[in-house]
C-alpha cells in the first residue's frame, strides 16, 4: 500500500513541476509592462508601482 501512495506523489509532483514548467517565469508586470504606472499620475494596483509580478508557485 506504501508504494502506491508514493507512486501517487510521484505523479502528481510531475504533473505540477511540468504546469510550472510550461508557463514561463515572469518577472514583469503584465499590466503596467514593469513601468510600476498607467499613467504618469496613477501607480499600478496590480503590482503596486514595483513593476513586478512574482509568480506563485503554490
Amino acid at each position: 500500500m506504501s508504494a502506491d501512495i508514493q507512486h501517487i506523489r510521484n505523479v502528481q509532483a510531475y504533473r505540477e513541476l511540468l504546469a510550472i514548467l510550461q508557463k514561463p517565469y515572469q518577472d514583469v508586470c503584465q499590466v503596467c509592462e514593469g513601468t510600476g504606472k498607467l499613467s504618469n499620475a496613477h501607480v499600478c494596483l496590480s503590482c503596486k508601482g514595483s513593476g513586478s509580478r512574482w509568480l506563485k508557485l503554490i
